[in-house]
């Protein structure tokens, strides 16, 4: 009898050994439910009392790339912070990264933000950054501003933008499809506007540019049937294929002789013939 007790004993032991062990390794696990980001040496939350957060990169030694973003799902208004704080190796202070580019496809499709301020220090948009974000309707854009990526901001929900004047270079289909886009401003840096900058922005009504302007490419006003008026610089060098197609017919505004100009600029316009 007594062998039977020790033995049973030492099962219920073994048994108990095993589910404090299965707890431990169990600690820590998603359950599927849990929507939180971890923290991590990559995530930085600004804010205590707010749920956004931010992936990001360590470039150039001692500055930051913005890769991601995390937030509530209701659409709100996000600024992305000027400097990433981290601790130290020895843990005795903070070391402080300025926040100087934002990473191609960084807030791609994030459909919970209706606003974004960029902050001073930042000098390149990467390619698709913003692309595909349908509730964002307004951006500030800092100063320190020097180049925009590809598709930037295609298919978002931009109503207005005004680029900044450092800026000198904006990518192809940079504003694609921006289908609520009224107002766009760019500044005398900009001496191209490249394809398909501004196709399929079918409300754009207003496009300001400097006389500094040389080149606008193929398609790169397609689609926009609401732009009636427009005014060509006399640094203007040419217009590409199809740049102003389907635009409103009251768009009578045509370049200046001398200028190189593609095929079919102003369809269904001035069509050319075969």
């Amino acid at each position: 009898m007594k062998r039977i007790l020790a033995l049973l004993l030492a099962l219920l032991m073994l048994v108990f050994t095993l589910v404090a062990c299965s707890d431990e390794e169990g600690e820590g696990e998603d359950d599927g439910n849990n929507m939180a980001v971890a923290v991590t040496d990559n995530y930085y939350k600004p804010d205590a009392n707010n749920s956004d957060g931010f992936s990001y990169e360590r470039v150039n030694g001692d500055e930051a790339r913005i890769t991601g973003f995390t937030g509530a799902v209701t659409p709100h208004a996000v600024s992305i912070p000027a400097v990433i704080k981290i601790k130290s190796e020895e843990g005795d202070a903070d070391i402080e990264l300025p926040v100087t580019q934002i990473a191609d496809e960084a807030f791609r499709s994030k459909t919970n933000i209706s606003g974004i301020t960029v902050p001073a220090g930042v000098t390149e948009i990467g390619s698709f950054a913003f692309a595909g974000c349908s509730a964002l309707k307004a951006i500030i854009l800092p100063d320190s501003l020097v180049k925009i990526g590809t598709a930037a901001f295609a298919e978002s929900g931009l109503t207005a933008v005004s680029v900044p004047a450092g800026v000198t270079e904006i990518g192809l289909a940079v504003f694609y499809n921006c289908s609520a886009l009224k107002t766009a401003s760019l500044p005398a840096g900009i001496k191209a506007i490249p394809a398909q900058a501004f196709m399929g922005c079918s409300v754009l009504d207003d496009i300001t540019w400097s006389n500094g302007l040389e080149s606008i490419g193929a398609h790169a006003f397609n689609g926009c049937a609401a732009l009636a008026n427009v005014t060509f610089p006399q640094t203007l060098e040419s217009i590409g294929d199809y740049a102003f197609a389907n635009c409103n017919t009251g768009l009578t505004a045509r370049p200046a002789a001398g200028v190189e100009v593609g095929r079919n600029v102003f369809f269904p316009v001035d069509v050319d013939e075969d």
